[in-house]
């Protein structure tokens, strides 16, 4: 069974144990690439791909034929308006897009009306990084300033991962984008004969090697602000519901998990560390 039937084009394969599902989407009919590049959100897909009509632009997807759609045609016509660098920052995509004038940092949340210029680059070849709860784009100054660095104050909610999970029970921790006036999901897996405890603390708190944890175990939420409900043994979930008051935007906090043996409590071993940044 042919999986490439049309340039790249192959969208999903569905697995389950019975049988190989393939669903395809042909966004550029015929024998030419129509996807280039992806880039996964929290529930949606990023795409750059190219189309008869528009050129290379942003589209998204939910992984379904109807739900795959052109987000916007930032560069009129069939000239490429979306150029490959990019980046996913909670649900939203920053990315290097061309225009008539010049590249332009362009942000996007999969909408038409939520896809629109940040700043000119006037570059090519953009870097991204985020990191503490910030966006960095590193770009060449076609004016004479040489290599510069832009930071984005506010790029919106973000989760950025922290510690590695550790030993014996290598258990991991999950969630979803902070945004005002909504929830952010935490998930994980509590092993065997554990009771887990999650804690939340402030985003300054370094990185520590404590004796009440199993050697290879770090905490980022020594003297935490807050615990939430300790989770018994299997999967669960949590939602951290946040306020809609403008005034957390840029806020930021450590989560993890500490897993307390159900009988003597410690050594404890924790999950990897989360610092969830609240934004739009």
């Amino acid at each position: 069974m042919a999986c490439f039937t049309r340039g790249n084009e192959r969208a999903v394969v569905d697995l389950d144990p019975h049988s190989f599902r393939i669903r395809t989407t042909y966004i550029n009919p015929g024998s030419a690439n129509g996807v280039f590049n992806l880039w996964a959100a929290e529930d949606r897909v990023y795409l750059r791909a190219r189309s008869p009509a528009h050129g290379i632009e942003l589209w998204v997807s939910d992984l379904t034929t109807t739900g795959t759609k052109l987000v916007k045609d930032i560069n009129p016509g069939v000239v490429q308006g979306f150029d490959s660098y990019a980046t996913v920052v909670g649900n939203r995509l920053y990315f290097a897009a061309s225009t008539i004038g010049g590249q332009v940092l362009y942000v996007s949340d999969g909408t038409d009306s939520g896809t629109h210029s940040v700043c000119d680059l006037e570059t090519q070849n953009p870097t991204f990084v985020t990191l503490q709860g910030r966006l960095y784009v590193s770009a060449f100054d076609l004016g004479g300033a040489g290599l510069e660095l832009i930071e984005i104050v506010d790029p919106g909610a973000m989760v950025e991962t922290f510690e590695s999970r550790c030993a014996p029970d290598f258990s991991f921790m999950t969630a979803t984008p902070p945004v005002l006036g909504a929830s952010s999901l935490l998930r994980g897996e509590t092993p065997p004969n554990h009771v887990g405890l999650v804690l939340i603390a402030a985003p300054d708190t370094p990185s520590l090697n404590l004796p009440i944890l199993q050697p290879q175990c770090r905490s980022r939420t020594f003297a935490p602000l807050l615990s939430l409900t300790a989770t018994p043994s299997g999967s669960w979930s949590i939602p951290l519901a946040v306020p809609n008051v403008a005034a957390l935007r840029g806020v930021s906090l450590f989560v993890q998990t500490w897993n307390l043996q159900a009988v003597s409590l410690f050594p404890a071993s924790t999950t990897n560390a989360l610092r969830l940044t609240v934004g739009r």
